[in-house]
């Protein structure tokens, strides 16, 4: 399954841990650049830095 994840806050991160463990396909959308960079590290996943606006949510959801 391909899952997108935004926000790499605690329940973000807690929940593609999870994922990525289950072998699911993970990516994991954050604002900030240093935690981008942690979380890539720690989770072994795709981690992109990107600050969302609603109406590109709008889009990546269709």
């Amino acid at each position: 399954m391909n899952i997108i994840i935004i926000g790499g806050g605690d329940i973000g991160t807690e929940l593609a841990a999870n994922l990525s463990a289950k072998k699911q396909n993970v990516v994991l959308i954050d604002k900030d650049p240093a935690k981008v960079k942690n979380l890539s590290q720690k989770l072994g996943i795709l981690v992109i830095e990107k600050k969302l606006k609603l109406k590109r949510l709008r889009w990546l959801l269709q």
